[in-house]
């Protein structure tokens, strides 16, 4: 009894001992090496590994976020692409990583663009007769903008980002100059921006009287080639008109009272349009000049380039060469022949690439035709393109012999043709002599290694030697100057000593 109660105190201990054994904790079935990517404001490009044994998918919550794979099976580096943003807002978004049975979240936070706020132009000074004006606004912010005068109204009230306000100031009433201001501030996010303020000033009933047709509401338009341009001023002083830009220029930028301001805008040589202002502005002793703008909207040129060679005649040995490129934007080259290449593919402006042509191994010239692309807004392009003509590798053509003697009696003879390529057979020599169909062929062609065959008939009356010439030539179409080799063929006559070599 005492043996059997040693043993259980003993078997009790080690399940004991057993039992007190610590667990290995599971690994969770789905995770992220990281579940957090703060990306600035331009975005980026980030790379995230999914850590699983099972199926798994990737959902972008937000359209400014996109990863690649999707989807997938087992332990996979994700790329996680964050475009960059449009607003001085912080974004947040997320991930959604899943499996049958679990999910994880990666969360995105974007960093928000600069703020920034500024007006062009930074004050008005309006005639008598009132102005319609326009204000051009820069921002990267919600705004608003609000008139503090009665006489003065301003549209639209709030914008986002880059716009335009109208700025309609009414005819004056009284003698006096009036003062106004509008002040552009940001509206919602932003605070800390700082508010623009442009002052107004109006010139009462005897003040300077200044207008335009077309005036500042409007926009002039010229088109890429620019143009001769014309705007009828009315006013009771002198006046000057200035331009913002080098491209504006005036037959008569001074005149006084009433007259037709003429003016030229130069050609356009970028890919982009251009707005420019014409001011024109009061030149009488008053305590502030008149002002009244017009604007001038340039449009953007067609995008060109050209190259320093458009056809170029090389041997079939490799080639570097260096192309010179002239253009009025970004362009890039593209070569429909793997054998031609070029180093860089693109470009801005003017510039030059490097291009590599491969020696010519085969048995065939050949063209390569790259093309030269200059892009412009809209999608618009212009192209120019670079004729490459390669000379071939002339094939090996050799014969088993090149002279061949028969005796009289005449017979069937032949000879090797060595090569690897097709080929045809041809007589050449004298044919004015009579019975000069003595050399008759067996083989008119062949691809490759062969035997040209042929039959010689014996002179059926006394004769002196004669010869032809079989001609094997290049079965090739395509070449203007394709191989040949001969081999010369002598019937000995039968005024001679028979012999054959």
């Amino acid at each position: 009894m005492k043996r059997l109660s040693s043993l259980f105190f003993a078997a009790t201990l080690l399940f004991a001992a057993c039992s007190n054994k610590p667990e290995t904790p599971e690994q969770p079935a789905l995770s992220l090496d990281n579940t957090e990517i703060t990306a600035p404001a331009k975005g980026g490009e980030y790379t995230v590994r999914v850590i699983t044994e099972n199926q798994w998918t990737a959902t972008p919550q937000d359209a400014w976020v996109r990863v690649s794979p999707a989807y997938g099976v087992g332990t996979t580096d994700v790329t996680v692409r964050i475009s960059a943003a449009k607003e001085a807002v912080a974004d947040v978004s997320a991930v959604i990583f899943a499996d049958a049975d679990n999910n994880v979240t990666l969360d995105i936070t974007r960093e928000a663009l600069a703020t920034s706020l500024s007006v062009f132009p930074e004050s008005l000074t309006c005639p008598k007769d009132g102005y319609v004006y326009s204000l051009q606004i820069s921002s990267t912010i919600q705004w608003q903008a609000e008139s503090n005068v009665s006489w003065m109204t301003v549209n639209p009230g709030v914008g986002k980002n880059n716009g335009k306000v109208e700025v309609t100031i009414e005819p004056a009433s009284i003698p006096e100059i009036t003062e106004g201001r509008i002040t552009v501030s940001p509206f919602g996010s932003g605070k800390d921006v700082e508010p623009v303020v442009i002052p107004v000033t109006r010139y009462g009933t005897d003040a300077a009287s200044l207008s335009a047709v077309p005036d500042g509401s409007e926009y002039i338009n010229c088109p890429a080639k620019g143009g001769d341009f014309t705007a009828s001023i009315s006013s009771n002083v002198e006046w000057k008109a200035e331009a913002n830009v080098d491209w504006i220029s005036f037959v008569n930028p001074e005149n006084l009272g009433s007259s037709v301001l003429y003016f030229t805008v130069e050609p356009n040589p970028h890919v982009v349009s251009d707005v420019a202002v014409i001011t024109i502005r009061e030149q009488t002793s008053y305590n502030k000049p008149a002002e009244l703008y017009l604007y001038v909207t340039r449009e953007a040129a067609a995008p060109q380039i050209a190259i320093s060679q458009n056809v170029l005649n090389i041997g079939k040995q490799s080639l570097i060469q260096r192309i010179d490129v002239e253009s009025n934007t970004d362009w890039y080259v593209r070569s429909d022949q793997s054998w031609v290449r070029f180093v860089p593919e693109k470009g801005s402006g003017n510039g030059y690439v490097w291009m590599t042509v491969d020696k010519n191994e085969t048995n065939d010239s050949r063209r390569a035709e790259p093309i030269f692309v200059a892009t412009g807004v809209g999608g618009a392009t212009g192209g120019a393109v670079l004729v490459v003509n390669q000379e071939r590798t002339d094939p090996s053509f050799s014969l088993s012999t090149e002279n061949i003697t028969t005796t009289t009696q005449g017979g069937d003879f032949s000879f090797y043709v060595f090569t690897t390529s097709a080929w045809k057979v041809s007589l050449e020599g004298d044919s004015s002599t009579k019975n000069s169909n003595w050399l008759q062929l067996k083989t008119k062609s062949g691809n490759g290694n062969g035997t040209v065959e042929f039959t010689v008939l014996p002179p059926n009356e006394t004769t002196q030697d004669v010869a032809k010439y079989i001609v094997i030539t290049e079965d090739n179409p395509k070449e203007a100057s394709p191989v040949s080799v001969r081999c010369k063929v002598i019937r000995k006559g039968n005024s001679h000593v028979t012999r054959t070599s």
